[in-house]
């Protein structure tokens, strides 16, 4: 990957690049606050911001693309729409935070655009990402094995199933997000090798890479995976690589039926979906109930559903910016919603989550910018399908798969882009 002479020739931006992407994942879960009151991840975004920056002199924030100005401009009216809510919050010093959370985001990604990579820059950041992926997915086998934190609730419907992995992560689903990103990675690199020991390699570690997310559990996970991969081959297939295309649903299938309980969390997974998307039930069971009688999903309706109506009727301001649970805990949410007798938690959806504590302008704002990252790769595609072999086609595809992938994740099952680590990691990747 990269020798002792070639990193002597990396240009100290992308070394600190490569230290930050690894403290960023690895620093344990329990390990979220410096002095019991410095949000340990969001400093050391903040910390990496403020050094290259220091150290490029400013260039790293400069702006050469209309592109990303209408990005910035987006993001930025998005975030002045954010802050009549911090001032109806129902904990102040909260919605501050999370303010400070999303107005990093900016100028993580100015930065990644902005560093020129070496090719022992490109070589660095690559091995880092490669490194990161075997620790992690060798720490879920051992997780998995030696049932260490393993995440109980939810497994009694897959026979077989120990439990779920989240390795260093808040949650499996967050784990899973970063597996489906750098699997990504690792597939465009298997199908483009000509090398037959790479080969060999990204074959092995694509694999690792899928039994590692089936052991999540995790039904959004499978199905985003499931997603990007059909993307990746139907953008990507030529004569050249359809063996291995063929090789990797081949092992893929393969493996569902191999990790114990797996294939139980797939059917699930692919009935459940297709209700949920189509209003159908793609395998029926002998149940007539909705989605089967899975209380997690029926709840997950619940907690949308009381999402809405706190949105709807906070429709400009909101109930404050990451303070959805003090809310919910108050007088006001008792009196307002007397009849609501479900679990006080968020719902399972980051734009649902943010319309209820933000209201509806700034929602429809951070949706603009989230879509045009993909819809503008999307069109890259297009205009290169012709040039499948290009390196430039690849990265198109690359950025449209992950951020497609990471914006539906976001819609219909989980709040990542709250997360200080995956969503800082997701920019980091898909803008680098």
């Amino acid at each position: 990957m990269i020798n002792f002479k070639e990193l002597k020739k990396c240009s100290l931006d992308f070394i600190i690049l490569s230290i930050y992407l690894v403290l960023m994942v690895f620093i344990p879960k329990n390990f979220s606050t410096l002095f019991n009151f410095i949000p340990i991840r969001l400093f050391l975004t903040s910390l990496f911001i403020i050094i290259i920056t220091f150290h490029t002199r400013g260039k790293s924030l400069s702006i050469n693309s209309k592109k990303i100005k209408i990005l910035l401009i987006l993001y930025g009216i998005f975030l002045l729409f954010t802050i009549p809510s911090i001032f109806v919050s129902k904990a102040f010093l909260t919605s501050c935070y999370t303010f400070m959370k999303f107005m990093v985001i900016p100028f993580l990604m100015l930065i990644c655009i902005n560093l020129k990579p070496s090719n022992e820059d490109k070589k660095l950041f690559y091995f880092t990402i490669v490194f990161i992926s075997l620790i992690l997915v060798l720490f879920s086998f051992i997780q998995y094995k030696f049932n260490i934190d393993l995440l109980k609730l939810g497994t009694e419907k897959y026979p077989g199933a120990k439990g779920r992995v989240s390795t260093t992560f808040f949650n499996t689903i967050y784990y899973g997000i970063f597996l489906n990103l750098v699997y990504c990675l690792f597939f465009t690199k298997f199908i483009k090798s000509n090398n037959v020991k790479m080969n060999i390699f990204y074959f092995i570690l694509v694999n690792c890479i899928f039994v590692s997310l089936l052991l999540t559990f995790t039904r959004s996970a499978f199905l985003i995976f499931s997603g990007i991969l059909f993307l990746l081959i139907v953008l990507t297939i030529n004569k050249k690589n359809i063996v291995k295309d063929l090789f990797v649903i081949m092992f893929v299938i393969s493996l569902i039926f191999i990790v114990p309980g797996a294939k139980y969390m797939v059917y699930d997974s692919i009935n459940d979906g297709t209700e949920l998307l189509f209003k159908v039930k793609l395998f029926e069971k002998k149940s007539d109930t909705k989605y089967n009688g899975d209380l997690s999903l029926i709840h997950r309706e619940q907690f949308a559903d009381i999402a809405k109506k706190v949105g709807n009727d906070n429709l400009f301001t909101g109930i404050g910016f990451g303070t959805y649970i003090n809310y919910m805990n108050s007088d006001d949410f008792n009196n307002l919603y007397p009849n609501y007798n479900g679990s006080k938690t968020h719902p399972h959806s980051a734009f649902l989550l943010m319309y209820s504590e933000t209201g509806i302008m700034s929602t429809i704002l951070f949706f603009l910018f989230s879509i045009c990252i993909p819809l503008y790769s999307f069109v890259k595609v297009i205009k290169n399908i012709k040039q499948r072999n290009n390196y430039n086609y690849m990265i198109y595809v690359l950025a449209f798969v992950m951020s497609i992938g990471f914006l539906i994740v976001n819609i219909i099952a989980e709040n990542a882009v709250y997360d200080t680590q995956i969503f800082p990691i997701c920019i980091l990747i898909i803008f680098t």
